[in-house]
């Protein structure tokens, strides 16, 4: 199926049954495969996004989904969504300021809870799907620990069970997307080699170059996000920290000088708060002093003057994001700082897309020479690393590979 038409798919659905039911449908693409149980589970366990605000997913959503187009059953009471189509939900649920990885996360860790009992089943059926169930909730979460499974399976079925070998090589191909983010890329590779009758050394194959340091970090939304809330009245600072304290890691300053050491120590704030009339040096100041260092930080100015000229500078130039007049609204305030959240997360998901398909094709390119020493043709090292012929050929050629 090309994505353009799963992208159709999905949009009709969306235009038939509506955004909670897509939800559902976000969902449902983690697993590798459903049945009417895990699809009821899934429904059941995830009514909230992850700010814990309610869904509003109609039960009717889960036989609404099973019998729609973007499932196909393919055995008694089992469904499975075309690569394409789980894909193109997973990307969505990603990118999206309601789910994103924190969302994968959790998916992750229900789907592990879920397929436990069915790992000691003694039906070898049920255990074989509960272990591919398995691996599909490691891919995206323990990328290493699933492809060293993956691996150590494959060999073991390239020398006993030419069935289970094509089984599995397959199953690496459905999980090529979380395995390539990780850096796993050789893995698919490796699979197809295997498949086609050739033992490579795993070793080799299996080897990752090392990731950036600040890209795996910034990965991770589990925990609370940063705040560094600026203002030389302590009342107000201790205002502003009782009001956020329960949502946020709350840092804070009494001044512009005390906050750009808490900058330098503590590093980028995912929002900051800061007061206009201070006697260091105006709030406007200040953030423009931090734009440079922490483009993705979203900076909001609580000011009791008519500061105009100095606000729509700093609005107009991307510096400050919003300005609230005092006295301010808790309410209002807590709902600002809740889309300046918001809107931190999905620039950062947005960087991390953009660094890790630059970290991607700078590793695919790198492994060229090495997969063409395994005797693949330039065509099968294209088609499984997603490259063009003619990048591979010229990646061989700069190297000095055949």
């Amino acid at each position: 199926m090309k994505p353009e038409v799963a992208h159709r798919r999905i949009e009709a659905f969306r235009k038939r049954f509506g955004e909670a039911h897509l939800f559902l449908a976000y969902h449902a693409a983690f697993p590798l495969a459903l049945t009417p149980d895990l699809l009821y589970r899934l429904w059941a366990n995830f009514q909230r996004d992850i700010h814990g605000e309610i869904l509003n997913i109609p039960w009717i959503a889960v036989a609404d989904l099973l019998l729609s187009s973007l499932c196909d059953e393919v055995g008694h009471e089992l469904y499975e969504m075309e690569k394409e189509v789980r894909n193109a939900l997973l990307s969505e649920l990603k990118t999206s300021p309601r789910f994103g990885t924190e969302r994968i996360k959790d998916l992750s860790d229900f789907l592990l809870a879920y397929i436990q009992q069915q790992l000691d089943s003694p039906d070898l059926d049920i255990r074989d799907f509960a272990q591919a169930q398995r691996w599909t909730a490691l891919a995206y979460t323990r990328p290493s620990e699933a492809a060293s499974e993956l691996e150590s399976t494959l060999k073991k079925a390239y020398h006993q069970d030419r069935v289970e070998l094509v089984r599995m090589a397959s199953l690496v191909e459905t999980l090529a997307e979380p395995l390539l983010e990780g850096g796993f890329e050789p893995l698919l590779v490796y699979a197809r080699a295997y498949r086609e009758g050739t033992e490579p050394q795993s070793s080799q194959l299996l080897e990752t170059e090392q990731q950036e340091e600040a890209a795996e970090a910034s990965l991770e939304y589990s925990g609370k996000l940063k705040l560094l809330v600026v203002d030389d009245q302590p009342e107000n600072l201790d205002l502003l920290y009782r009001n956020f304290r329960k949502d946020f890691r709350v840092f804070k300053a009494d001044g512009a000088f005390s906050a750009l050491k808490i900058l330098e120590t503590e590093s980028e704030m995912a929002v900051i708060i800061s007061d206009q009339q201070m006697p260091e040096m105006k709030g406007t100041e200040f953030l423009s002093k931090t734009v440079t260092k922490f483009p993705d930080t979203v900076r909001i100015i609580l000011t009791g003057f008519t500061d105009v000229e100095d606000l729509v500078e700093a609005i107009n130039s991307g510096q400050v994001y919003k300005y609230i007049t005092k006295p301010w609204d808790p309410n209002e305030l807590k709902a600002v700082v809740q889309r300046a959240a918001d809107t931190y997360r999905l620039l950062k998901r947005r960087t991390n897309e953009l660094r890790r398909q630059l970290l991607l094709s700078e590793r695919q390119l790198a492994s060229v020479p090495r997969f063409l020493s395994f005797g693949l043709s330039v065509e099968q090292v294209a088609e499984a690393l997603g490259l063009d012929i003619e990048q591979v050929r010229q990646a061989a050629k700069g190297s000095g590979s055949r």
